[in-house]
């Protein structure tokens, strides 16, 4: 099954707060909570930040992966994406869900 991709909203920050919870790489994020987690990630995806793309990937309906880029624009050339986030769950992990978001910025 594919996942659907589309632009995270700040109604998505309870779900982003718990996959970015639960990123063993990260134990810091683990020991902040889901709860301040949460209120991080609505207030940025309130702010507007026209440089910034946020998508999520949904399996099911459940939020199983995102990933943020920046454009970077150039006077005389075509602007540039910078991945500066990409997080999948672990349960979710090896079934495409990464390569679709990453598919997805570059349309």
């Amino acid at each position: 099954m594919n996942p659907r991709i589309r632009t995270a909203q700040p109604s998505d920050a309870r779900t982003m707060a718990e996959l970015l919870a639960n990123v063993d790489d990260y134990p810091k994020w683990k020991e902040q909570g889901v709860d301040a987690l949460e209120k991080v990630v609505r207030a940025s995806l309130e702010r507007n930040h026209p440089e910034r793309l946020v998508l999520v990937a949904e399996l099911d309906a459940r939020t199983v992966g995102y990933t943020a880029v920046y454009w970077l624009n150039y006077l005389f050339s075509p602007p540039e994406g910078y991945v500066s986030e990409l997080f999948v769950r672990s349960d979710a992990s090896g079934r495409g869900i990464g390569t679709a978001l990453l598919q997805e910025i570059e349309g």
